[in-house]
């Protein structure tokens, strides 16, 4: 959540001198965005889709950590790419099955070292233990774990499959009339950035194969030409 200082002047005039400026603020009708593709279900919302839809979208995230997790691959804010895709629940998981192998693909050839794996999201409290249980069993959730050099381990990317838990509130349909599932893959920008400056050092000090990839065409599905 977003905090702010009334707009009234005796109050921005305390601001100025005041020894404590938070205890001046209120609590905005603002949040800052955990992830960028909520305004994807949004634009979708009430509508009746002809056939799977892709979006993508690039921003800035941010996340309330505790400190002692901040650090070097885990910032409070932080650039994401999101893949947004939405149609029947095959559709969803070729989609996403399509994204997790081209990912660990591109991975690979950079000669990161690390591995995929089942997940869970992190907002679950210990007493939701059935809801982790089956968000891992059902697979809805996979992390692409980076190490270092130094043995940190850390996710750089998420491939998720929703079913129909965010179109369904959204009332986003396919042509029968029914909610359809969603998908999404996720890319923490700056921690694929950390990941390869720890893995090769400086720019100049990286292979020519490895900024060669990284110049090298976008990826898209086959589907899409």
């Amino acid at each position: 959540m977003v905090g702010e200082f009334p707009h009234r002047y005796d109050t921005l005039r305390e601001v100025k001198t005041a020894a404590d400026p938070a205890a001046l603020a209120r609590q905005s009708r603002h949040a800052l965005a955990p992830a960028v593709c909520f305004h994807c279900y949004a634009e979708l919302s009430g509508q009746v889709l002809d056939g799977p839809v892709r979006l993508t979208a690039m921003g800035n995230c941010f996340r309330h950590e505790a400190e002692w997790r901040v650090g070097n691959h885990r910032l409070t804010e932080f650039g994401m790419r999101e893949v947004v895709f939405v149609g029947d629940t095959d559709f969803v998981e070729e989609e996403r099955s399509w994204w997790m192998q081209e990912i660990w693909s591109l991975f690979v050839e950079l000669g990161l070292h690390g591995s995929l794996t089942t997940a869970n999201d992190p907002f679950y409290f210990s007493e939701d233990a059935l809801k982790i249980q089956h968000q891992k069993m059902a697979s809805m959730k996979y992390e692409l774990l980076a190490e270092t050099l130094g043995r940190s381990t850390f996710s750089i990317a998420s491939f998720n499959h929703m079913g129909d838990s965010l179109c369904k509130p959204f009332d986003v349909k396919g042509p029968a009339g029914l909610p359809w599932s969603s998908g999404c893959v996720a890319f923490g920008i700056d921690r694929w950035a950390f990941a390869l400056l720890a893995e090769y050092g400086a720019w100049d000090e990286w292979p020519s194969a490895v900024k060669d990839r990284l110049h090298g065409r976008a990826m898209m599905p086959a589907t899409q030409g």
